[in-house]
């Protein structure tokens, strides 16, 4: 038996998530079928956690096992390319390597790292629309920056999950939230840039929706709407009703997971 690593990239736009649902077409439903196609044999994929729909992937890792025998024609090397041959032109395999039996991609898993973009100008969207999110509202770096110190840590980030959530541990530790003000290129062909505002958020682990709630909150804080110290207090009111809104999932991406 053979268990394998792939790393995946994925435009979210046109998926319901990661996961398979009974009802949407998922990534995980992809690249299962294309593994099924190529070894002749149903293959369950495990990912290192789920994305929402609408939520893009440049450094998703999952896993799946695989019967000597069904790599008697086919080295490991060579499952990219056959893989990607047969993926829709918004999947990727950006990489494959045998790992060892015990290997898991979500509990091995020692930190997980997101990137939220935040297009911050009057310009009105019309290229890629799908990969960032336009907010046209004057925003203060300094107070989100200030706000975001009081999220650092191991805490109950109850306020700042899906309250349609079976998580029943809402536990988890950010090490790292980084916000910065950057040119961001929403057109490689036309060579088109807009003023961005980037979020990248690491942790060990995320609940559902918590970056795009945690970027909603501290929005308000970088507008005016709340001041910095608000975020404590909302964070230690565990309840979702305190925090700001979920921000749409276009703007986010998995960037790497560390193991």
């Amino acid at each position: 038996m053979k268990n394998i690593k792939i790393t995946l990239a994925y435009d979210g736009t046109n998926y319901h998530g990661w996961q398979v649902q009974p009802n949407g077409i998922t990534v995980q439903s992809v690249i299962e079928k294309s593994l099924e196609r190529l070894f002749k044999r149903k293959i369950k994929v495990v990912g290192q956690g789920r994305t929402d729909t609408g939520v893009h992937a440049i450094g998703q890792v999952a896993s799946f096992k695989l019967p000597a025998v069904a790599l008697k024609n086919m080295k490991v090397s060579q499952i990219k390319a056959a893989l990607n041959s047969g993926l829709p032109k918004d999947i990727a395999v950006m990489d494959v390597e045998p790992v060892s039996l015990g290997f898991h991609p979500r509990f091995d898993a020692r930190e997980r790292v997101y990137r939220y973009v935040v297009c911050n100008d009057h310009n009105k969207p019309v290229f890629d629309r799908m990969s960032f999110y336009s907010y046209p509202y004057k925003l203060n770096l300094p107070r989100m920056c200030e706000g975001a110190e009081y999220l650092i840590g191991k805490h109950d980030f109850s306020s700042f999950q899906c309250k349609k959530t079976d998580n029943e541990n809402p536990v988890r530790s950010i090490k790292k939230i980084s916000i910065s003000r950057n040119d961001f290129n929403v057109s490689n062909f036309l060579k088109l840039r807009r003023k961005a505002v980037i979020f990248e958020i690491a942790a060990n682990a995320f609940l559902y929706n918590m970056v795009r709630i945690i970027v909603g909150t501290l929005l308000d804080v970088g507008r005016g709407r709340i001041e910095p110290q608000n975020v404590k207090e909302i964070l230690a009111g565990r309840d979702r009703n305190l925090a700001k809104e979920t921000v749409p999932a276009c703007g986010l991406c998995l960037i790497e997971v560390h193991y």
